[in-house]
């Protein structure tokens, strides 16, 4: 019985080894044919639909296009070409998302991960921002914006009584 049951999981585990392989080289198939949709469209809204599909995978193509069409706008597009770059800790990126803080037309679920990537990276520039993000009224965001700040500030409280509190606190220390 074990050796049936170890048998059946050596099995299990070479075809999931084989399914992974085998989805690299589609992977690269879709960066390929997403990536020339991309270029081959100036339409706003379908540039944003395949964005968001190239927005979950990782690959250096992706990384050069995007970084080739990083802009100041504050379009649901723009957001995500930024947003991408920023959670590779691309500081022009970081600068655009902190240049049009809460201006994106994102939910604030999303913008959390944005608040996120200024404390992963420290991003001192967005303290401002931070601080205000405080006394969001979105939680994800609030949550963010503290964990940001810690990571910017070490050795901060772990709570505070209440976001006026955690406002003071910051805001003397970012001085």
């Amino acid at each position: 019985m074990l050796l049936i049951s170890r048998c059946v999981l050596f099995c299990l585990f070479l075809s999931l080894f084989a399914l992974s392989c085998a989805h690299q080289p589609r992977q690269r198939d879709d960066v390929s044919r997403l990536l020339d949709s991309f270029a081959a469209t100036s339409d706003e809204d379908e540039r944003t639909e395949i964005v968001l599909e190239l927005y979950k995978m990782d690959d250096p193509r992706i990384v050069a296009v995007f970084r080739a069409n990083l802009s100041r706008d504050a379009s649901r597009l723009h957001y995500f070409i930024a947003q991408y770059l920023a959670k590779r800790g691309e500081e022009k990126a970081l600068a655009i998302l902190n240049e049009n803080y809460f201006e994106y037309p994102v939910s604030s679920q999303q913008w959390a991960y944005s608040v996120h990537a200024f404390g992963q990276y420290r991003y001192t520039p967005a303290i401002p921002n931070l601080i205000k993000s405080l006394q969001a009224a979105s939680l994800n965001v609030v949550d963010e914006a503290v964990w940001s700040l810690r990571q910017i500030f070490p050795g901060s409280p772990e709570s505070f009584g209440t976001p006026e509190e955690a406002v003071a606190y910051f805001t003397g220390r970012s001085a």
